[in-house]
C-alpha cells in the first residue's frame, strides 16, 4: 500500500509539473517572456499596429454599443489600458478612472472580439508592451482620442 501511495503521488508531482510548465500555453493567452525578464515595455523600437485602424474601432464600438443605455455624466472618458503579448494577443484589460462599469465591461468585451495586433519589436523579438486607449463618451458616442497616435506608431 505504501508503494502504491508513493507510485500515485510520483504521478501528481509528475502532472503537476507539465502543467506548471507547459499549462499557460493550454489556458490560453499569456504574457511572453520579453527578452531577458519577464518585463512589459511601454515603448519599443517598433510599437504594435492594430490590424485595423482605431478609426474602423471607433466605428465598431458605435454601431455595437448604444451609449445612452448606460448612465453617464454628460461627458467623461475611459481609459482603457491592457498588455499586447508578443504574439500580438491583447490581454489583462484595466479601465482606470471608471465611470460605469457596465459600460466599460461592453467596451472591453468589443475590443476583445474585433481589435488583433502585430506585436511590439525590441532588438528583432516580438515583446510584451502595455498600451492605454482614451475614449472619450460625449455626444451620444464614442471617440477614441488617441487613434491617430496609435495608428501612426
Amino acid at each position: 500500500m505504501n508503494q502504491k501511495l508513493k507510485f500515485n503521488l510520483k504521478n501528481l508531482l509528475i502532472l503537476l509539473a507539465y502543467i506548471f510548465i507547459f499549462g499557460n500555453d493550454l489556458i490560453g493567452q499569456t504574457r511572453c517572456s520579453s527578452l531577458e525578464s519577464d518585463q512589459v515595455f511601454i515603448t519599443t523600437e517598433i510599437m504594435p499596429k492594430p490590424i485595423i485602424s482605431m478609426n474602423e474601432m471607433e466605428k465598431i464600438l458605435n454601431q455595437n454599443l448604444n451609449i445612452n443605455e448606460f448612465e453617464l455624466p454628460a461627458s467623461n472618458k475611459i481609459y482603457l489600458s491592457f498588455i499586447i503579448n508578443c504574439k500580438g494577443e491583447p490581454l489583462e484589460y484595466k479601465s482606470f478612472r471608471p465611470i460605469n462599469q457596465k459600460l466599460e465591461v461592453a467596451v472591453i468585451k468589443t475590443f476583445k472580439e474585433y481589435l488583433k495586433w502585430k506585436p511590439a519589436m525590441q532588438n528583432s523579438r516580438s515583446v510584451d508592451i502595455q498600451l492605454t486607449i482614451e475614449i472619450a463618451t460625449e455626444k451620444n458616442k464614442f471617440t477614441i482620442l488617441n487613434k491617430k497616435e496609435i495608428n501612426n506608431k
